[in-house]
Order: C-alpha cells, then sequence, then structure tokens
C-alpha cells in the first residue's frame, strides 16, 4: 500500500492492543486510513475475538488524532463508518 507522500517517501503508522493472549496491531498509511476503521469495527463486532468496542474507541481516537496532525492524511475519504459507533443492521452482514 503505497500512500501519496509529498516528499515521495512510504509512511506507516502502528496502533495495537493487547487482550489476553492476544494481539492486535494495525498497521496503516495515508491511503488505508478508512479501511483501518472498517477493519477496527469488524473486529468490535465478531464475538469469537477479545476485540471489543471499547479498544476500537481508543484506538479510533488515536487514529483521527494522528489524521488531524498529518496533513497527508486528512486528504483522504473516510468511510464514515466510526469503529466505536456500536453494532449496525449490517454488522452482522460482514
Amino acid at each position: 500500500m503505497a500512500g501519496a507522500n509529498p516528499e515521495g517517501e512510504h509512511k506507516s503508522t502502528i496502533l495495537g492492543v493487547l487482550r489476553g493472549g492476544e494481539r492486535y496491531l494495525f498497521v496503516f498509511d495515508d491511503a488505508s486510513f478508512g479501511e483501518t476503521l472498517q477493519t477496527m469495527r469488524r473486529f468490535a463486532n465478531n464475538p469469537d475475538l477479545s476485540f471489543s468496542w471499547h479498544d476500537a474507541t481508543i484506538l479510533g481516537e488515536r487514529l483521527r488524532a494522528m489524521r488531524a496532525r498529518l496533513p497527508e492524511l486528512g486528504n483522504n475519504e473516510d468511510t464514515g463508518q466510526e469503529p466505536y459507533s456500536g453494532p449496525s443492521d449490517d454488522a452482522a452482514d460482514e
């Protein structure tokens, strides 16, 4: 996933959480911001995972704070799906 960085460099960011013996690491760049939010939402909706809506809330807030600080992240389209918005009608289809 090559990001559109003005300096021509590829920059990735890692966010993560440890839950019991599980580690959830989200690696993203400017091009995958919305996809990262969707993945967090999907993980939080999965009852087989220890990744919770609380985890999605915290990481989603950190992700958005990073996006606000990094201009290259602010230029991409957000999916509009908050990772911490709670279960939705389409969640069962994922």
